[in-house]
């Protein structure tokens, strides 16, 4: 995400999709980093090790709100509460690697990123 090239590319019919992600809208505050997403206290961004999710879901409502979630929670936690919900998800870490959940529609990739599936 931070290079604006793709990385992989997905095929969904019929599903909700959206993608959540701390790499853009960024602004300072009293010299200190924050993108758009912020924790509880809406004074600092969430601790997490996760740059961006992607979630399946059967709307996008659905998808758009747990895929914040996720990304709140961090990978872990994040992945605990997909797979409760049945839904398949795309995690890239902070460090670059790229977790997709057991039958995430992976269709290619196009980066020389870590893949855990």
């Amino acid at each position: 995400p931070l290079s604006g090239e793709a990385r992989m590319s997905f095929v969904v019919s019929g599903k909700g999709i959206a993608t959540s992600g701390s790499y853009n809208r960024h602004w300072n505050f009293e010299g200190a980093p924050f993108h758009h997403i912020l924790d509880r206290s809406g004074t600092q961004n969430p601790v997490s090790d996760l740059l961006s999710v992607t979630v399946i879901a059967p709307t996008g409502r659905e998808a758009d709100a747990l895929a914040t979630v996720a990304l709140i929670l961090g990978s872990t936690e994040g992945a605990r509460v997909l797979k409760e919900k049945h839904l398949e998800y795309c995690f890239i870490r902070n460090d670059g690697v790229v977790d997709t959940s057991e039958h995430f529609p992976v269709v290619s990739t196009l980066s020389p990123y870590s893949y855990v599936n």
